[in-house]
This record gives structure tokens, C-alpha cells and sequence, in this order.
């Protein structure tokens, strides 16, 4: 297991300047903007719509499972009433999760609630059965619908399993195949977080690696180049794009916040590397840069 007090400060470094607890900063600042923003959670669940889609299924799910778990709770008679409890469970998992998960962006942590949505919509099935005396065993009615929803969760599977792989270099082979062709065995290679699926070792560090130096550390941008010292860069777009947040970006750890860096990046590049090929594709562009000789230490105090 991880070191805790290591675990705690990795997580403080990269978490803690762009997640915020919702619940913590309503109260603590009065800022209800994490909460409002937890919409983003579900609105990326409906992308790509049909229902058969797996990501829209589990959120269909959710809400029916949610409407379901209120009827069962509305009609409860027993003074403990163990049909309602998954859907009690997952009335105080979603709301819970608004007020203490701080990554909207990710709607994995809603999908958790998918099995106690399942159950709530089981138990108000069979609830259903018995106040309106349908001619059903409450056993059959309740394997009905698990196996209903087994098909179309099978569907929706099968529906994104076959899918274009989206893998993050697919839409450029001929980058992906140039990168390839220049890799070398002991390269330190720096570029956008997906090109790690052309190295998948050690070797590779994310372009991200600069601009947390340049957050915990206080380095500059050469400096921050300098620690990381890679071998081989991959400039592409996407590095390009992430100028764009300037001092409010949301991960200030995590993407630059020096408007002036963009322009230091070329003449970095073509001090100490050399252009060894430069690609551009339908709406992208590469260029792959070698260093010319080992990298200069320019941090604080490093020996000339």
C-alpha cells in the first residue's frame, strides 16, 4: 500500500486547486457554483443519444430508478419498510454525491448508483403487482423485468462494443507511425497526456509535468523543461490549445497560466532541438523535435 501521508500530499498537489467539496464551499464561502455545476455530470450521460447507448442507459436507469424509489416510499404502510430501502439508498446517494464530489466532469461516480437503481425499480414492480392485484406473481414479475433490463443493457454493450475505437491516436496514424519511427530505446519523450499509448512505459511524460513544476515549484517555464528533460517532444495542437485558459484556468497545476509561455516554446525548441518532422492532418497539426545534446539544469542553484 501507498505511503498515506504521500498519498495525501499527491492528492492536495493535483486535486485540490481545481476540485472543490460543493458542500464546503457553500458554506465555508458561500460559492454554490460547484453544485450548480454538477448538471455537467448527468448532461454528458445524454451525449450521443440513442437509450442504447451505454453511458444514456445507466442514466435512464437512474431516473426511472429514482422516480420508482419515491413511488415505493410515497406508499410504504410498514412502519420498517424494506422495499423502499434501495431506493432510500439511492435518494441519499445522488444528492450526496452533488455535495461532496467535487469532479463534475466525470460521470463514473453516478454510474456506481446503478445497481440500487436496478433494485428500486424491482421493488416498486412487485409493489405495483400487489396494490393493484395483478394476476402476476410478485417472484415473476420481479425476474421480468431484471431480465428486461439485462437485454437492453446486453444491447447497449454490443451497441458501443462495436463502436470505432476512439482511441486518442487513431485519427492520426501517419503522427502515430512517424512517432514510432523516431522512438529510440532510451527516450524520455514529452507530449499531450494520449501519446503515452505510443511508448506505455516509463519513458513518457505528460506535457502537464511543466506546468505543475511551474505551480509546486515556482520554476519557469525553461526551468520546468529543464527538469523534465525529455528527448524527444511531440508540439501538437492540442499542447497548443491548452494557452487558451491563461491565469483562469480551472488547474492551475495542470495547464499554463503564463499568457507570454506560448511564445517561448518555438525558440526553446529550436535552441536545444532539432525539427526532425512536422505533420498536419484534417484539422491537426504535429511536430516531432529531437534534442540536439544533453539538457541544460537551469533550476536554482543547479551547477553550470
Amino acid at each position: 500500500l501507498p505511503n498515506p501521508a504521500e498519498s495525501r500530499q499527491q492528492f492536495k498537489d493535483f486535486a485540490a486547486p481545481g476540485y472543490k467539496v460543493p458542500l464546503l464551499s457553500a458554506l465555508l464561502h458561500g460559492d454554490f457554483e460547484p453544485l450548480s455545476q454538477q448538471k455537467v455530470r448527468y448532461d454528458l450521460m445524454t451525449a450521443g443519444w440513442p437509450i442504447i447507448k451505454a453511458q444514456t442507459w445507466c442514466l435512464v436507469l437512474l431516473v426511472g430508478g429514482y422516480a420508482a424509489a419515491l413511488w415505493t416510499l410515497a406508499r410504504a404502510r410498514r412502519e420498517y419498510p424494506a422495499a423502499a430501502v434501495p431506493g432510500i439508498l439511492l435518494i441519499g446517494y445522488i444528492p450526496g454525491l452533488a455535495l461532496i464530489q467535487g469532479n463534475y466532469t466525470n460521470s463514473m461516480y453516478a454510474w456506481f448508483a446503478v445497481p440500487l437503481a436496478i433494485a428500486a425499480l424491482t421493488e416498486a414492480v412487485v409493489l405495483a403487482g400487489r396494490t393493484f392485484k395483478w394476476p402476476v406473481p410478485a417472484r415473476d414479475l420481479a425476474a421480468g423485468l431484471l431480465l428486461a433490463l439485462t437485454l437492453v443493457g446486453f444491447l447497449a454493450l454490443d451497441h458501443d462494443r462495436k463502436l470505432p475505437q476512439q482511441a486518442p491516436i487513431t485519427d492520426r496514424p501517419v503522427l502515430a507511425a512517424a512517432v514510432t519511427r523516431e522512438l529510440r530505446p532510451n527516450d524520455v519523450v514529452i507530449g499531450e497526456t494520449p501519446y503515452w499509448w505510443l511508448v506505455r512505459d516509463e519513458r513518457f511524460r505528460s506535457n502537464s509535468l511543466l506546468w505543475f513544476a511551474q505551480w509546486k515549484h515556482g520554476d519557469s517555464f525553461e526551468q520546468s523543461f529543464a527538469r523534465a528533460c525529455p528527448s524527444l517532444v511531440i508540439l501538437d495542437d492540442q499542447w497548443w490549445s491548452h494557452y487558451g485558459y491563461g491565469p483562469s484556468s480551472p488547474f492551475p497545476n495542470l495547464n499554463p497560466t503564463r499568457p507570454a509561455e506560448r511564445e517561448q516554446v518555438r525558440p526553446l525548441l529550436r535552441r536545444d532541438y532539432q525539427l526532425r518532422r512536422s505533420l498536419k492532418g484534417a484539422g491537426w497539426w504535429a511536430e516531432l523535435w529531437r534534442r540536439k545534446s544533453p539538457c541544460r539544469d537551469s533550476r536554482p542553484g543547479a551547477a553550470a
